[in-house]
């Protein structure tokens, strides 16, 4: 809570005491809405802090001076060139919290400093000895008073004061001294908070992805049950397959395993052939239980993964130090894609005047960085000026589609994150789901590309091939790293 009218009112006599006449020596702009004012008086240096903003509006001296930031503020270049000499004055505008500083050199125009301690509409301006703005620390944004440079200033409306006094009971030096580290501990648990809120928002983002991912591996692995019953039904049709002809939509058939024997009714489809109808069945069998253990073992390892991550969460949430939090930062994965930083006032915005990258990028659970062509030119560009000799290449054999790269996969690549690499293959491939094809995979440093080769086409001094069934789910595991 900003300091009160009545607060500043108190401490205000003892600082126009310790910092009469002083002359100017230093100023800091540490943040736009903050300004520390070094004055040396007989025996000393003071240094005075003035900050404005929501909850932060408040005057009291320092122990020692803040640090700049490595760019520099422009009203801190203004204030260091015109408002120079010694303190003339330092007073308060009656009911309202808007300290004039009043600063003269010797045979030069006086120049005086405001500081509006009013919170959401705090602001510094600089003045000439007209009273005409030279400058404010943050563009003026009142809508009843004109604050653009030459204007003359004028005091912002009055507002009801808000009653209390915190600091009671204690003279000058020792009122300031219970500001300063009132507003030390405020802003340490500011800063505490606003780290917590920055690694909590990746992890829960990442949590929720997870829990995402960790349904449908579960809804996978449960397709491993029903390869009982496919294999139920082609044994049914063994049994019955003189009844079989191509054509049929279904067909009844008595289980002799039911106690006592019943009628079940299949389901056909009527363009296979009876020994393909069987057939499709052991496939259909295969594949469930084949897809229902890979989900079943990454089903663990999201399990174990969200585990860990809301144990991160806990531990973000108890801590009572900023030094128990950065020392988990280390521990937490990146933050979701959407909540990238925005730019910077006054640089571009990615896409507009600066280049973007010619792959897109996703990572696994494992930090493996997987990157994908965006297309025929950005697949020779990813290959050749992205990767590393040592990165594994993958490609579908003998169909257009985009580059895949397996960054720093180390001496021997596991056989998921090659089987991943292949399933992004085979979807930037246009590959139908269900569909089986040959992925060739290698070393960038195997591939050559010569003039007489188009966009994207490379050769391979030598390979190795993945027969793999295009299955999207297998991705679902992945996490989009660059957003343009």
């Amino acid at each position: 809570m900003s300091l009160s009218l009545t607060e500043i009112q108190a401490l205000l006599p003892w600082l126009q005491e310790r910092l009469a006449g002083g002359a100017l020596q230093e100023i800091r702009q540490p943040d736009p809405l903050s300004l520390s004012l070094s004055f040396r008086v007989p025996g000393e240096t003071l240094h005075l802090l003035l900050a404005t903003g929501p909850g932060r509006s408040r005057v009291h001296t320092l122990t020692r001076p803040p640090r700049n930031p490595i760019t520099a503020q422009a009203f801190q270049g203004l204030l260091r060139k015109e408002l120079r000499g010694s303190l003339q004055a330092l007073e308060l505008i009656p009911n309202d919290r808007v300290l004039r500083f009043l600063v003269q050199r010797r045979d030069q125009p006086s120049r005086t400093l405001i500081a509006e301690l009013t919170d959401r509409h705090g602001n510094f301006f600089l003045l000439d000895q007209e009273q005409r703005i030279l400058g404010s620390a943050r563009a003026p944004c009142s809508p009843t008073r004109p604050l653009n440079r030459q204007d003359r200033w004028t005091r912002p409306p009055l507002h009801e004061p808000r009653p209390g006094q915190r600091f009671a009971g204690c003279d000058g030096a020792e009122r300031d001294q219970k500001i300063r580290e009132h507003y030390l501990n405020w802003e340490q648990q500011q800063s505490l908070e606003a780290l917590r809120r920055k690694l909590l928002g990746p992890l829960r983002a990442r949590t929720k992805t997870l829990r995402r991912t960790a349904r449908k591996q579960r809804a996978e692995a449960e397709r491993g049950d029903r390869a009982h019953g496919y294999r139920r039904e082609a044994e049914l049709l063994q049994s019955s397959f003189h009844l079989l002809a191509k054509g049929l939509n279904e067909l009844e058939v008595v289980d002799y395993h039911q106690d006592p024997p019943g009628s079940v009714r299949i389901e056909l489809n009527p363009r296979l052939s009876p020994g393909e109808q069987i057939q499709a069945r052991y496939q259909q069998a295969k594949r469930a239980e084949r897809s229902g253990t890979v989900a079943g073992q990454r089903l663990q390892q999201s399990e174990a993964e969200l585990e860990r991550l809301e144990a991160l969460i806990e531990a973000c949430c108890e801590a009572t130090e900023k030094q128990q939090l950065q020392q988990l930062e280390g521990r937490i994965p990146g933050g979701r894609p959407s909540q990238r930083p925005k730019p910077a006032a006054g640089k571009s915005k990615p896409g507009k005047n600066s280049r973007r990258l010619p792959y897109l990028s996703y990572t696994d659970g494992k930090g493996n960085e997987y990157r994908v062509g965006r297309g025929a030119r950005e697949n020779d560009e990813l290959t050749f000026r992205h990767s590393r000799g040592n990165d594994v290449w993958f490609h579908v054999r003998g169909r257009p589609g985009a580059h895949v790269v397996l960054c720093r996969p180390g001496p021997s690549p596991s056989s998921e994150s090659l089987l991943i690499g292949a399933q992004l293959a085979l979807a930037h491939s246009r590959i139908k789901e269900g569909a089986r094809e040959e992925v060739s995979w290698t070393r960038v440093k195997e591939l050559r590309k010569t003039k007489d080769l188009g966009p994207g086409r490379v050769l391979l001094r030598s390979e190795k091939v993945l027969w793999v069934e295009a299955r999207r789910a297998e991705l679902d595991v992945l996490q989009r790293l660059n957003e343009h």
